[in-house]
């Protein structure tokens, strides 16, 4: 299973459940300037796909998952992809947005996360700024 978590901050009892980015800590002051900002929201759109429940699934894994791998720029999305697939992991990780990121929050800045936080592809992912 590739390191989606820390596994040292996994403990015994708790599934971990993977996220393709579940976004920068809270308190961080360069993501706090960043909030609201039309770069950040550019980087941020897939946010509001995610909310579409079976479309969101759909367009990443069309065409044997290319919106994935091209949105994504995952360094493993074979191995991601697989994970995906075989824990049927998908539509979980997306419920993560669902859940906790709702549409109303691009209007209601400022956006608050849950402190459960991870960076599974450090702070040089793709989708958020530097």
């Amino acid at each position: 299973m590739p390191a989606l978590l820390d596994d040292a901050a996994i403990a015994q009892d708790v599934d971990p459940v993977g996220v393709p980015d579940a976004g920068q800590p809270v308190g961080d002051d360069q993501y706090a300037a960043a909030l609201g900002t039309l770069e950040q929201n550019e980087k941020s759109w897939y946010m509001l796909l995610f909310q579409f429940a079976g479309i969101a699934e759909q367009w990443l894994t069309d065409n044997n998952w290319a919106n994935f791998r091209s949105w994504a720029r995952h360094p493993d999305a074979e191995a991601v992809i697989a994970e995906l697939q075989a824990t049927k992991s998908l539509t979980p990780g997306l419920n993560w947005y669902r859940a906790n990121v709702p549409p109303e929050s691009w209007v209601a800045l400022p956006l608050t996360l849950p402190a459960i936080q991870r960076r599974p592809w450090g702070y040089g992912a793709p989708a958020t700024l530097p």
